[in-house]
């Protein structure tokens, strides 16, 4: 029979600090690691760019030769644990004495911490009992999106690329890693939109109110990482963390209560006025807000997105005269930065 993904394990494992593009055995942390629920490799790409060498006098190439090795890979899963956004920001300011213990991330080069790069394992058992093994190194993220609606659970996604990798045909015999032999387990529940809770300031009272009958939102932090490369090696050696730039959608139904409150923010105007129109300069239109993930179980395991200065991008207004359907407000927001608080009953994140 073919194999399927119920035969594969994947997993990752942290690369050393100030190290990049490690052999398969050389990084110190040997704990396979779990992003999420219902985890999957979405993509594991990889291009040689291979250009036609042409010469004159025929149509056809002479020669193909391989330029530089391209490397990318993509996942998406359900948001349980955190331990992954050190692959964005790096490793966390601890802060408490027991449990709940704080961690703190945000991208400002004055934390000291750059992002963490990864190995990817990725093991698949065979029918006929063989086990073959690819492990992808040098892998960093340049982009997270995470994703909740109502009735749905809440969808991490994440986009990155990778140096080089190996593949073992005979993992016991060949892999320095040996055989996993099986998916670690989850050490928290996966959560849902009912764990999920936006909160933005848009009566700029300085204080962000939780937002009544969010239907979907949407939070994307890019990154604009790019692995770079240099004279005598075709693969890439260091990555660059270049400007970040986060963004949040999301959609809202309209009452007597809030008609007009996002409307009125796009438009950059005083909250409290009885009319409104768009502002010929918008210079207090930028908001702050949240949001928050809990669990809301005996074990603490709280993840808050801190939205700091979200600037009215795009509204609009849907099924205006359609009384099939519900007026919704669709609302873009540019941001200027997005730092992580995550309360957890670990000391530390692994």
């Amino acid at each position: 029979m073919a194999s399927t993904g119920a035969h594969t394990i994947w997993v990752y494992r942290w690369e050393d600090d100030g190290s990049y593009n490690q052999a398969p055995d050389a990084p110190t942390d040997s704990t396979n690691k779990v992003f999420g629920a219902n985890e999957t490799m979405d993509t594991a790409d990889r291009s040689n760019n291979p250009e036609r060498m042409m010469r004159p006098f025929q149509r056809y190439a002479e020669d193909i030769i391989e330029t530089q090795f391209d490397g990318s890979w993509s996942t998406e899963f359900t948001l349980a644990n955190t331990w992954w956004l050190q692959f964005f920001f790096g490793e966390p300011t601890i802060s408490g004495t027991e449990a709940p213990y704080t961690f703190e991330y945000d991208t400002d080069p004055s934390n000291g911490t750059a992002p963490k790069s990864a190995q990817l394992i990725e093991e698949t058992h065979h029918e006929d009992g063989t086990v073959t093994q690819t492990v992808y190194t040098g892998v960093i993220a340049s982009s997270i999106d995470i994703d909740v609606s109502v009735e749905d659970t809440v969808s991490i996604s994440i986009d990155g690329e990778y140096a080089d990798e190996t593949s073992y045909d005979d993992v016991t015999n060949e892999s320095p890693l040996g055989v996993i032999g099986t998916q670690p387990s989850l050490e928290y529940r996966a959560m849902h939109f009912g764990n999920s809770v936006l909160s933005m300031d848009v009566d700029n009272d300085g204080t962000a109110e939780t937002r009544s009958l969010i239907q979907d939102a949407g939070l994307s932090l890019e990154g604009n990482v790019e692995l770079e490369n240099e004279l005598g090696t075709r693969f890439s050696v260091i990555p660059s963390y270049l400007n970040y730039e986060p963004s949040l959608d999301y959609t809202s139904l309209v009452t007597g209560s809030n008609a007009d409150e996002e409307k009125e923010s796009a438009y950059g105007a005083s909250y409290d006025s009885l009319s409104a129109s768009p502002q010929e300069t918008m210079v207090d239109a930028d908001i702050d807000g949240s949001l928050e993930f809990d669990a809301n179980t005996s074990t603490t395991n709280k993840m808050t997105m801190n939205i700091l200065g979200a600037f009215p991008e795009d509204y609009s207004r849907s099924n205006i005269g359609d009384p099939s359907e519900t007026l919704e407000d669709d609302i873009t927001r540019m941001i200027e930065n997005v730092t992580v608080t995550v309360e957890s009953d670990k000391e530390a994140p692994v």
